[in-house]
């Protein structure tokens, strides 16, 4: 059987699987849940170490496509195993599980299996497929929890980076926040002051015009009263 012919077998299987888990009753979850998650780790290792590398050279942009999609159908397979049977949790991973891979599914055959089909020779493919099918029988007989996990745990590193690296930026860019917010505080004061100092002065002076007090140029106030007795004392003289 042509590779591509035995991966979308192997499709079909697991798509059965995914409808039926999605309206399982809570008995009948686990086992669907172990059939799911060894045929589809299975087959994933076998696109993987096999297929893939033999359609790269084809489709490059595809395959690292595809790649990434196994790492998100990973990660919400161990969701759904990690929660209990019957809970509404488990029924809504179970839903979105589907929907990941369904659509790696359809993008998959419609444009990576083309490409090969036209590129590769039929005998070329059979021999894949051979392989490929034998690999996958010994997968699924060591079981799919240790590969589950190890996918997993090669996978989430390059996952969390991004968000990783946009912590260290914040990170990096608060002492500068912090100078520029200071240089804001000591500069406001400062504006403030000048502001105030006019109508300071302006003030001084409503006051002291209204107590009958008058400024001179140099800084001296004298009152009424004294510039009076002093225009008599100048009269009498």
């Amino acid at each position: 059987m042509k590779a591509t012919d035995l991966l979308q077998k192997q499709h079909r299987e697991i798509e059965q699987l995914l409808e039926r888990l999605e309206t399982a009753s809570p008995e009948e979850q686990k086992p669907l849940r172990e059939a799911l998650a060894s045929h589809l780790v299975a087959h994933t290792v076998i696109e993987e170490e096999i297929f893939y590398p033999a359609a790269r050279q084809h489709a490059p942009d595809l395959v690292m496509e595809a790649l990434d999609e196994h790492a998100l159908a990973d990660f919400q397979l161990a969701r759904e195993l990690g929660t209990r049977m019957g809970d509404r949790a488990s029924r809504a991973r179970a839903t979105v599980l589907a929907d990941v891979v369904v659509r790696h599914i359809r993008k998959e055959e419609a444009e990576l299996f083309r490409k090969v089909d036209a590129a590769i020779t039929n005998q070329e493919l059979a021999e894949l497929g051979e392989h490929m099918a034998t690999r996958f029988e010994e997968v699924r007989g060591k079981g799919f929890q240790r590969l589950l996990a190890s996918a997993i745990a090669e996978n989430m590193p390059r996952l969390a980076a991004r968000p990783m690296a946009q912590k260290a930026v914040a990170r990096r860019a608060t002492p500068a926040k912090k100078k520029a917010r200071a240089r804001v505080a000591t500069s406001a004061p400062a504006k403030r002051t000048t502001a105030r100092k006019p109508a300071a002065r302006r003030a001084t002076v409503k006051r002291g015009v209204k107590r009958g007090v008058a400024a001179t140029p140099k800084g001296r106030k004298t009152t009424r009263a004294t510039r009076a007795g002093g225009a008599r004392a100048h009269a009498t003289t």
